[in-house]
This record gives C-alpha cells, sequence and structure tokens, in this order.
C-alpha cells in the first residue's frame, strides 16, 4: 500500500497526466464513482455466511479465479476495495479538497501512531470498560469424569456502557497517538540524525580527504 500511493502521489505530480484528466471531466467523474461505487461493493464482502445473499454467492465464485488457494478472500477483496475507493478519490479535485481540511490532515498524520497503539489499547482499556475491571478472563467449573467447563466473564449489555466506551476508547487512542507522533516520532528522528552524523562521512569531509590525497 505504501508503495501504490507512492506511485499516486508520483502519477498525480506530473503535470500532463493532471492536464489530460482535468480536461475530460465527464469521463473523470465517471471512472471516480464508478470505482468508488464498486469498491463499496467489493468491500462489503463478508467474512461468514457468504452463502445468505446473491451479491456474496457471486463475489464468492470469482475467488477461485482471483486469489491464491488457502488465503482469506475476505482480506483480499478488501485489499481490492481500498485501491478502487483511493483511486477514485485520488481522481475528484472536490473529493481531494474535502478530505484536506486540518481535521483529516489530523487524522492522517497521527494514523501510524494508531495502528501502532491501537491493539495494546484494545486488549488493555477497551476491553476493561466493555468487560469490567475484574482480574480473571474465566472461571473453570471442574466436572467428574467431563471436560472442565470455563465460564467466561460476560461482556456489558448495557447500552449505555457502550455508547460511552467505544467514543471514550477513541478519544484515548488518538490522544496516545498525538503524543506518540509528537514525542517519540521526534525522538526517533533524533536518534536517526544521530547515527546519520555518527556513522556516515559528510561530503565535505569526503571531498577534503580525497582533495589531500591527491595532493599528497
Amino acid at each position: 500500500m505504501f508503495l501504490f500511493g507512492v506511485i499516486l502521489c508520483d502519477i498525480g505530480s506530473e503535470m500532463d497526466f493532471r492536464d489530460f484528466v482535468n480536461s475530460r471531466p465527464r469521463a473523470r467523474r465517471f471512472v471516480q464513482t464508478f470505482l468508488i461505487i464498486l469498491g463499496l461493493y467489493v468491500g462489503s464482502f463478508p467474512e461468514g455466511n457468504i452463502g445468505w445473499a446473491g451479491w456474496s454467492r457471486q463475489l464468492d465464485r470469482l475467488n477461485p479465479y482471483l486469489f491464491p488457494s488457502h488465503t482469506d478472500p475476505t482480506k483480499r477483496w478488501s485489499a481490492i476495495a481500498w485501491h478502487m475507493i483511493v483511486v477514485g478519490f485520488w481522481l475528484s479535485p472536490t473529493l481531494q479538497s474535502m478530505f484536506s481540511n486540518k481535521l483529516f490532515m489530523w487524522l492522517g498524520r497521527n494514523s501510524f501512531a494508531v495502528y501502532l497503539t491501537h491493539g495494546l489499547l484494545l486488549r488493555t482499556v477497551l476491553v476493561r470498560f466493555i468487560y469490567g475491571w475484574t482480574g480473571a478472563s474465566f472461571s473453570k467449573e471442574e466436572v467428574k469424569d467431563g471436560e472442565p467447563i470455563f465460564h467466561w466473564v460476560p461482556k456489558s449489555q448495557n447500552w449505555l456502557v457502550w455508547m460511552i466506551a467505544i467514543p471514550l476508547w477513541y478519544v484515548i487512542l488518538y490522544t496516545v497517538a498525538h503524543l506518540w507522533t509528537t514525542h517519540v516520532d521526534s525522538w526517533c528522528a533524533k536518534a536517526t540524525k544521530w547515527l546519520e552524523t555518527n556513522m556516515f562521512e559528510s561530503e565535505e569531509h569526503e571531498k577534503s580527504v580525497r582533495t589531500n590525497g591527491a595532493l599528497v
């Protein structure tokens, strides 16, 4: 996905290509709309119960022809959908302008930190909100002459808990991500710069060494 984004950035920076696309607004609108709608369609491929609807059965019949065996088709369709929707947004100046405001730029700036920290916060914070603050995840009931029965801690059935817990968790997540981007990333950048300075010779130093060597 990183390379895909780099390719789109490089192509979008070509003025000839942008002029070619913008000079054909009707074709551009058709292509971008088609890609976004098709991306939403294939991206909705279900993780289970594929046979419940005709559209999911239709996509499922394409899986053997598109994807290697023993792979997760849900993830494959999600990746295809992501690429289609991104290209659709990329072709639209209106959508580009809409998603270039300060809020979305801030979300994008912190997206990598969200990726790094969300798993830990899911397992340590959100589960406590939903399942409670008990230290044991389950209790084990021994059954004579039988398999033990595990009684897992039930999740909260109170809708108010869900209404408060999930938004609060997102606030915590993006606060942590912002702090990570602001402080940890900057520290890593300084550490990388220090390593470059101490491990690699500067161009000026290399030139002086070459010049002195030639003089000698």
